[in-house]
């Protein structure tokens, strides 16, 4: 990927968290962060997104945003953007992830 090429998919990037993310400023920070509209947690679609894409590797699942999408009852573009998001805070999904499957 070109610099160039980065840059676009950077902005659309952007773009997309700020159409569809909300990010809660409470005491728990960005793990808080919700799809705008659906109160859906950006935490939860994105495992969802990995079991999805887990079965898909096994040749369970159908494509993973589609199928996230679909079962959420939300446009693609909004599980794009909470992936865009979660890459952005990687290690606070990552943990609030970890402590919703050790509860």
């Amino acid at each position: 990927m070109t610099a160039e090429a980065l840059a676009r998919a950077l902005e659309q990037a952007d773009t997309l968290i700020a159409q569809h993310i909300d990010a809660d400023p409470g005491p728990a920070g960005d793990e808080r962060a919700s799809v705008r509209g659906y109160g859906i947690p950006v935490w939860s679609l994105v495992a969802t997104y990995r079991r999805t894409a887990q079965a898909l590797a096994a040749g369970q699942a159908a494509e993973p945003v589609e199928a996230v999408a679909h079962a959420y009852g939300l446009p693609p573009s909004a599980v794009v953007a909470a992936l865009a998001y979660a890459l952005r805070y990687r290690d606070v999904i990552n943990r609030r992830i970890a402590r919703n499957r050790a509860d």
